[in-house]
C-alpha cells in the first residue's frame, strides 16, 4: 500500500554532472580546434558532449518527477471506506495525562484496522493490519491477524519499518545501527517485526471490537462475559494477596510488600496463568478489559429529531 520516492539529486551531484564533466568535454574539444575548424575528432566529441547532457537533462527531470509525488499512505486507500467503520479509544490515564493518545480504527469492508499511539509528542506510531476472522458453529471465535505496514511519523518525514508486509530491514539497519542502547535493540526489534507480519492470533480490545462489529455468530459476547467473570475472581485473589487497584486499573503492592507477595502478584497476572486459569488471552487483553466490557453494553437509542 506504500510507496517510496526517490530522494531529489544533490547541489553537489547536479554541479558535477552539468558543469565539471560538460566541462572536461568542452576542454577536450577545444584541444582538436585546427586553423577554427573542428577536427573529427574535435566534432565527435562535440556530439557525445550534447547527447550526454540530454541523457544527463532527461534522467534529472525524471527524478525530479518521481520526487515531487507524494508518499502513498495507506490512510489514503482506507479514506473510501467511509461505511463500516468503527474506532474505539484506548488512551490510558497515563498517556492521556502527557498528551498523548492511542485509538483502533477498523474497516470491516477492507478487512483491516489500524492502531495510532502518540506518547505526547513526535513520532507518531501507525500499524495497519490485515485480519481474518475464523468463526466456529460451536466455541470461541478467534480473529487472525498479520502487520501490512508500519511507520513513525516525525517532525520531518514517515519512518518506515513495515511496507506491503515486508520487513524494511536494510533502512532500519542504516537508521539504528548507531543508536544500539539498554533500551533499544536492532536485532530484537527486527525479530519481533519479523513476527508480526506472520499470520497470528490476535487479542486485546481491538480483536473485540472486529468480532463485534463483523462476526455473524455473536459468539463474541458469550467470550467477553466470560472475561468479565474471570475479573471478579482475579479481584478477589488481588485483594487476598493484599493489592489494590492503582488508577491506570492495574493491581499493585504497597512498597513495604513482602518478596513472597510480590512473587505472588506477578504469578497472578503471569501470561500463563491468565490464559490458562481465566481466559485472558495476553496481559494486553487484561489491561484492556474495560474497553472490552464496554461493548457488551447495549447502543444508545438516537433521539428523534422534532
Amino acid at each position: 500500500m506504500s510507496q517510496m520516492s526517490t530522494t531529489r539529486l544533490s547541489r553537489f551531484v547536479n554541479f558535477f554532472t552539468f558543469w565539471i564533466i560538460p566541462g572536461c568535454f568542452v576542454g577536450c574539444a577545444l584541444a582538436f580546434y585546427q586553423d577554427k575548424d573542428l577536427t573529427g575528432w574535435g566534432l565527435l566529441i562535440t556530439a557525445l558532449l550534447l547527447r550526454l547532457s540530454v541523457i544527463q537533462y532527461e534522467q534529472q527531470k525524471a527524478a525530479e518527477q518521481e520526487a515531487e509525488q507524494p508518499v502513498s499512505d495507506p490512510a489514503d486507500d482506507l479514506d473510501t471506506y467511509d461505511e463500516d467503520t468503527f474506532s474505539i479509544d484506548l488512551t490510558t490515564p497515563y498517556l492521556r495525562s502527557q498528551s498523548g493518545w492511542e485509538n483502533v480504527v477498523v474497516y470491516t469492508k477492507a478487512n483491516t484496522y489500524r492502531n495510532t499511539i502518540c506518547f505526547g509528542g513526535p513520532p507518531v506510531l501507525n500499524e495497519y493490519w490485515e485480519y481474518d476472522i475464523k468463526a466456529h458453529s460451536f466455541g470461541d471465535d478467534f480473529v487472525f491477524q498479520r502487520l501490512k505496514d508500519y511507520h513513525l511519523d516525525d517532525l520531518w518525514d514517515p519512518r518506515y519499518e513495515v511496507v506491503n508486509g515486508c520487513v524494511q530491514q536494510l533502512l532500519m539497519e542504516s537508521r539504528y545501527a548507531e543508536t544500539e542502547t539498554k533500551f533499544y535493540s536492532l536485532e530484537s526489534n527486527l525479530a519481533d517485526l519479523r513476527k508480526k507480519v506472520e499470520w497470528h492470533e490476535a487479542d486485546g480490545a481491538a480483536k473485540y471490537l472486529i468480532l463485534s462489529k463483523a462476526s455473524r455468530s455473536g459468539h463474541w459476547r458469550r467470550q467477553a462475559e466470560k472475561l468479565k467473570e474471570s475479573e471478579e475472581k482475579i479481584a478477589v485473589a488481588a485483594q487476598q494477596i493484599g493489592a489494590t487497584l492503582n488508577e491506570e486499573g492495574l493491581y499493585e503492592l504497597p512498597e513495604d510488600a513482602s518478596e513472597e507477595r510480590k512473587t505472588e502478584l506477578d504469578k497472578l497476572f503471569s501470561p500463563k496463568t491468565l490464559r490458562n486459569v481465566y481466559g485472558f488471552r495476553s496481559y494486553r487483553e487484561w489491561r484492556e478489559r474495560n474497553h472490552i466490557f464496554k461493548l457488551l453494553e447495549p447502543e444508545p437509542t438516537p433521539v428523534a429529531d422534532h
